[in-house]
């Protein structure tokens, strides 16, 4: 298939990232992504054309199945979707469609791509209204766990059908790395592969922004059983513990 044919759909569920939405969909056509279908779990979302919402408002643990909704009434449309959060970020070493195009991947149903995770880049407090994810350049040691799991970029026109996890499709499916190289683990790769692609996952940014996350929680899981994920401890697995840090966590939480 010629790379200028190729269609791309992004989907995701959105909770409260009216602070990031623009910046992350401004990336994402830039790339080449031709179509957004955003599951509103409460944010304001700015319609535009090529954006779908559909209202996911006061509904939980909904995730997988706005993912498998998306892809019910989608999947014939398009040839490729990713199923990616307002914090994570595809990066690929060739253009998008170029990338998506090579032949090494014509034999799979979907691709594995490493997440990168982002550090807080020692910042404390969002500054004068700037949310983007420029303030952040430093990710953590390759080796670190997180930079093991990762996300799916998914086939169009296939037999696709999320679980109960949405880092990949249920079995049967046919994973590869970005390396072409079958892929037996579906949440993890067994090395972590930075070159060719991988997703910046701009998990807390700051330990302001982290508390904020830790009060609205996640869109796929009960609230207190989110908070137990975005934990203090987890952030300062990723992040340098300071005085300060925990300074701005005891006034904010």
């Amino acid at each position: 298939m010629e790379t200028h044919s190729l269609s791309v759909c992004l989907c995701a569920i959105v909770k409260d990232e009216e602070n990031y939405l623009r910046e992350w969909l401004d990336y994402y056509r830039s790339i080449g992504v031709d179509h957004f279908v955003l599951y509103d779990n409460g944010c304001d979302i700015e319609p535009a054309p090529d954006i779908e919402i559909i209202d996911y408002r006061d509904r939980t643990c909904c995730q997988i199945d706005a993912y498998n909704d998306c892809y019910d009434r989608l999947g014939k449309q398009y040839d490729w979707f990713f199923f990616l959060d307002a914090d994570e970020f595809l990066w690929t070493e060739q253009p998008l469609k170029v990338f998506l195009s090579d032949h090494k991947f014509s034999n799979f149903d979907g691709i594995k791509v490493n997440w990168m995770n982002m550090t807080d880049n020692g910042h404390i407090r969002v500054v004068n209204g700037d949310y983007s994810r420029d303030r952040f350049t430093e990710h953590s040691p390759i080796l670190f766990p997180w930079n093991f799991q990762c996300k799916t970029l998914v086939r169009g026109r296939r037999d696709i059908h999320y679980g109960t996890s949405c880092h990949h499709p249920v079995d049967p499916v046919r994973l590869c790395d970005v390396k072409g190289r079958p892929a037996l683990n579906k949440n993890r790769n067994a090395t972590v592969i930075w070159v060719i692609a991988h997703i910046k996952h701009y998990r807390y940014r700051t330990v302001e922004e982290f508390a904020m996350k830790h009060k609205r929680g996640y869109p796929d899981m009960p609230l207190e059983q989110a908070r137990k994920k975005i934990s203090i401890d987890n952030f300062f697995r990723l992040n340098k513990k300071t005085v300060e840090k925990l300074a701005v966590l005891y006034d904010l939480m």
